[in-house]
């Protein structure tokens, strides 16, 4: 969530709504402002830019319920000089959290939980406040209407799970309401002349996009064979097979019941009785005839061909149908996991033990590459890489920067290597304009020089799989020290962390002299919250006591434990 509400949508003059196509991607809450500028300057850079798209978040805050974000971000300021000033006098309450004011020079940069009983949490970015929330339902929703074709769109990189609109619907659950009452309102959507023209539409945007996977997905497709007779469903003359999911968020007023209670609801709003035996393809006359038995529509909860999804945020309710076919792919789809699925994006990896395969989203990798916005020949490095994917997609940006990237895990070797592989088959075939290369190594002694890089963007340990909160704190002053080393002066650092406090620490101790604190927001990472922290190099001398002492030991403890 965004303070500035210019600041979340690029919107033009009004489009014809018979030239374009409306899409909604979940994007994770903090990441808004981000995705909707990266998602403007894809369709840019793609000549559907200004007047031909437009990129809106969503129930995005009122300007009353801003002033109020900025009143109690007041009152945080305030609370917290007056308890500093009384810290011997007052005990803090046991479920109190920090919450931290940051000088740096004349600005301050506030960070920490509200502490009003919102699990609501604040940052901020460029003056603008950012409110994020954990939570693996917590997805904010970007509208996409562009006359871009569907090889565009879903080739943008910052959209991981990807939808085309059905209808959207504002506050129908203002009030909480019975399993019975929410079951009803959804499934009468089925009579709205609306909901039924935004079925067509969005049916035949899913019919353009279910031609291309074939081609798109062809690595990960466990049967080929299901998409041969694609054509006649399509064409109406094969009864289409569908299921219903719903993601819910905590703020929803419906809590009496299971989201799953929800999904025969979702699935009985699809008006199958007008829509079988008709062609989806826009071009074709819809038939008049008596429909035949092979072409009536069906539910099948395993080998469906589409999937409605019910959106509940907050008191709104948004109807989608997903474009991307995760039951072809026996991937875990909305109906699996209630929530978002993961992204199945090129370059694929189909070999290796899933086990050890640490990998960011490519999505959320994208939505970190465009905020730190490298420039053309600039060099990007990835301390913590994991498999690679932030240098990968990086040199996938096509802005001309060579990303690299290195892991201590020896097995991710392999992994990696195919990975890299992947990248540049995918680069060169699509005569991309960038480069990335995947290595092993210990990030807390780096073998590249001093201020050899122009940017870093690392996704930190959050100390639950990786770590635990003692090693972090032991390794955080000695990666910091290594990053601020091989920044150049006015290079930048984005790193994504669980424990942001140890970065804190770090800056307003030996860092203080090399590094300065420009950002730092909250943002929803597979439901964890994590904080996305935004550092620049100054003209300082790098100094840590006993650097390479403190590096060896850690070496021996991890070797042990290998």
């Amino acid at each position: 969530m965004v303070e500035n509400q210019e600041a979340c949508f690029h919107k033009n003059a009004p489009l014809d709504d018979s030239k374009v196509d409306s899409y909604i991607a979940p994007c994770p809450i903090g990441f808004e402002h981000v995705m909707i500028d990266a998602i403007m300057y894809s369709l840019e850079k793609a000549g559907f830019g200004v007047g031909k798209s437009e990129v809106v978040w969503l129930f995005s805050p009122s300007e009353d319920k801003l002033e109020g974000m900025k009143v109690q971000v007041a009152k945080h300021l305030q609370l917290k000089e007056e308890k500093r000033l009384k810290k011997k006098y007052i005990e803090k309450p046991a479920n109190q959290k920090a919450t931290y004011a940051v000088s740096e020079d004349d600005h301050s940069v506030i960070v920490g939980p509200l502490n009003d009983g919102s699990n609501l949490f604040l940052g901020q970015y460029e003056g603008n406040v950012i409110v994020s929330r954990p939570g693996a339902t917590e997805v904010g929703i970007i509208l996409i209407r562009t006359s871009a074709p569907p090889s565009i769109v879903s080739n943008i990189r910052v959209i991981g799970p990807l939808l085309g609109l059905v209808s959207i619907h504002h506050d129908i659950f203002t009030e909480p309401l019975e399993l019975d009452q929410i079951s009803g309102i959804i499934e009468d959507l089925r009579c709205d002349s609306n909901t039924v023209s935004g079925y067509e539409s969005c049916l035949n945007l899913w019919s353009r996009h279910a031609s291309m996977w074939k081609q798109r997905y062809g690595p990960l497709l466990k049967n080929s064979n299901d998409l041969d007779n694609l054509n006649d469903k399509i064409n109406g003359k094969v009864g289409l097979k569908y299921r219903a999911s719903c993601v819910r968020n905590g703020k929803c007023k419906a809590k009496q019941f299971k989201t799953c209670d929800l999904f025969a609801s979702i699935g009985g709003s699809v008006p199958h009785d007008k829509l079988e035996g008709s062609s989806l393809d826009r071009q074709t006359p819809r038939l008049k005839s008596k429909i035949n038995p092979t072409q009536c529509w069906s539910v099948d909860l395993k080998k469906y061909d589409f999937e409605v999804v019910g959106f509940l945020v907050d008191t709104h309710f948004v109807l989608a149908i997903s474009l991307i076919p995760y039951q072809l792919m026996n991937a875990n789809g909305f109906s699996r996991t209630c929530a978002l699925p993961s992204d199945v994006t090129p370059p694929f990896v189909t070999k290796g033990n899933e086990e050890y395969l640490i990998r960011l989203r490519p999505s959320t990798s994208s939505l970190l590459v465009h905020l730190a916005n490298p420039q053309k020949g600039d060099i990007l490095v990835d301390v913590c890489a994991g498999l690679g994917t932030i240098p990968i997609e990086a040199a996938l940006s096509n802005r001309s920067v060579v990303g690299l990237g290195g892991e201590i895990s020896p097995y991710l070797d392999g992994i990696m290597s195919e990975y890299a592989s992947e990248a540049r088959r995918l680069s060169n075939s699509l005569s991309l304009h960038g480069a990335s290369d995947i290595c092993l190594w210990d990030a807390t002694l780096l073998s590249y020089r001093d201020s050899c890089a122009d940017l870093i963007i690392s996704d930190l340990p959050f100390g639950q799989k990786c770590m635990n909160s003692k090693k972090l704190r032991q390794f955080s002053p000695l990666l910091l020290a290594e990053v601020a080393r091989i920044l150049r002066v006015g290079g930048r650092a984005i790193l994504l962390s669980g424990i942001y406090r140890y970065i804190l620490d770090y800056l307003n101790g030996e860092g203080k002299s090399v590094i300065f604190l420009r950002n730092i927001f909250p943002v929803n990472i597979g439901g964890h919250l994590a904080y996305v922290v935004e550092i620049e190099r100054k003209n300082g001398v790098v100094y840590v006591d006993r650097h390479r002492d403190k590096v060896r030991k850690m070496t021996q403890r991890r070797t042990q434990e290998w």
